[in-house]
């Protein structure tokens, strides 16, 4: 077996951004740019308690729960960490603003259990 080794000529993405107790309550403009690319997402609902987190995510500098609709819905099952990879980078061109809840409904906000973590990685 071969083994090969490149060099990376530029990075894929420059900012982490880690959102912790992420709640129904919108969290605007989470990368501070107004277009980029998503690159990764990944959720902790180690601490659910048995509940699933549903992450929605709109191509906005700001949103409004209850009447701003996402263009990404995720899901999170319960007590697990999920991983969420965009191959080609899911483009924004406004900024990227979310929230979430324990319902798919893009419209319907619901109190989460405490402890759900969220981390993004973009460019």
């Amino acid at each position: 077996m071969a083994t090969y080794a490149t060099t990376v000529p530029t990075s894929l993405a420059d900012q982490l951004v880690t959102l912790t107790n992420l709640n129904s309550s919108v969290q605007n403009n989470v990368t501070g740019a107004s277009t980029g690319k998503i690159w990764e997402i990944e959720g902790d609902a180690t601490t659910s308690g048995g509940i699933p987190i549903y992450v929605k995510i709109a191509d906005a500098s700001s949103a409004t729960v209850g009447s701003t609709r996402p263009d990404l819905t995720l899901y999170f099952p319960p007590n697990e960490v999920s991983c969420y990879v965009f191959a080609e980078g899911h483009a924004y061109s406004s900024g990227v603003s979310l929230w979430a809840g324990t319902l798919p409904d893009d419209l319907v906000s619901t109190q989460l259990p405490t402890g759900f973590t969220l981390k993004i990685v973009a460019s």
